[in-house]
């Protein structure tokens, strides 16, 4: 969108063509005021030639582009030629011509909209039909209008960015995740449990590897991580990055994972692997398997063996639970975030007994 004005102020030169005896008249115009680079965008002039009438003895032609572009107001420089036309009055107001060469030189450009006159009038001239008067509230509906258009844009972007992501990232993972034992023996973690979180009903041997419920309470101190109700226990070690554990079975056990945060005293699902957003556990007996998280359980399907593989990869959110004999079964995948470190967890039912496999 652009705005021309033209006004008087100079000289025009009289010649004559001496061979053919007749009088010719010609101009130049100049623009006075600032000077900017024509927009990169600009489409040129938006009319080719201004038909001006001059005076008797003198006059030339000031004009000035103004154009919108996202960066602001540009003025450009233009070249144009003149004619003699005598429908279009020449003004001859001096008072008017110094407004007009002091409005020239301001750097204001809204100033310059708003206080130059002959705006409107020149819009109506038979020789301007071309040139288009906005109001400056047409400029700033357009501004408004680009700016929705511009965030709308980004926000497309955004998503496209965020799905491809996750995509990826998806990808990877099951890439990435071990398929075959000899694999995953490569993450072996060497698991060994803590007795300070040792319920006084279970204990604990073969150098806090294994941990098997007993009818006789156990003299274990006074501990703030111990549980105190629920007979289950944690490791020592914390497990984050890629990890692969196996725990061998017999009776009925929970094989779990848990956040350290976990709730010790008492009997709340806030303390019970499995029965609160801070761990995870798969319920084993002879019978089959269910996976319970957050106290949603979860039936799983699959060949019942004495052994569970445990893989978790902490980065990736991947937790997934294997059945081990002689060929190796999926049993059951999470993927979820992680937002602390994790540790081993079993709970042991009366007569039972679990114990951690030295892979190493």
């Amino acid at each position: 969108m652009a705005l021309v004005q033209v006004w008087s102020t100079g000289r025009v030169q009289q010649e004559f063509d001496d061979r053919s005896g007749k009088q010719k008249r010609t101009g130049t115009g100049s623009l006075r005021g600032p000077k900017t680079e024509r927009h990169r965008g600009h489409s040129g002039p938006c009319s080719p030639h201004l038909v001006v009438s001059p005076p008797a003895e003198s006059y030339s032609v000031l004009w000035r582009w103004t154009e919108l572009t996202n960066q602001g107001f540009v003025v450009t420089n233009l070249s144009f030629h003149l004619y003699r036309d005598s429908s279009f009055p020449a003004p001859s107001d001096e008072p008017q011509n110094a407004e007009l060469e002091k409005l020239l030189k301001t750097e204001d450009h809204n100033h310059f909209l708003q206080n130059y006159p002959s705006l409107s009038a020149l819009s109506e001239s038979t020789h301007s039909s071309s040139i288009n008067i906005r109001p400056l509230r047409y400029f700033e509906d357009v501004t408004s209008a680009l700016v929705g258009l511009r965030e709308k844009l980004q926000d497309i972007l955004r998503d496209t960015e965020t799905n491809i992501s996750l995509s990826i990232t998806e990808v990877d993972v099951l890439l990435s995740e071990p398929k075959t034992r000899a694999r995953l023996l490569k993450y072996s973690k060497a698991i060994s449990l803590d007795e300070n979180t040792a319920n006084r009903w279970i204990l604990l041997s073969e150098g806090n590897k294994k941990v098997q419920r007993i009818n006789q309470q156990q003299p274990y101190p006074d501990h703030p991580d111990r549980f105190t109700d629920y007979k289950q226990v944690l490791s020592r070690e914390s497990l984050t990055g890629c990890c692969y554990w196996e725990v061998e079975w017999r009776g009925e056990v929970d094989v779990a994972v848990s956040y350290k945060n976990i709730s010790r005293a008492g009997e709340s699902d806030d303390c019970l692997f499995g029965f609160n957003n801070k761990s995870w556990s798969l319920y084993c007996n002879t019978n089959g398997y269910t996976f319970c998280h957050n106290n949603i359980k979860t039936p799983v399907s699959g060949p019942v063996s004495s052994r569970i593989g445990v893989y978790l990869d902490h980065r990736a959110g991947i937790l997934s639970f294997y059945s081990v004999s002689e060929t190796m079964t999926l049993l059951h995948r999470v993927q979820t975030t992680f937002t602390q470190p994790l540790y081993a967890g079993v709970y042991v039912y009366y007569g039972t007994s679990a114990e951690f496999v030295n892979l190493q």
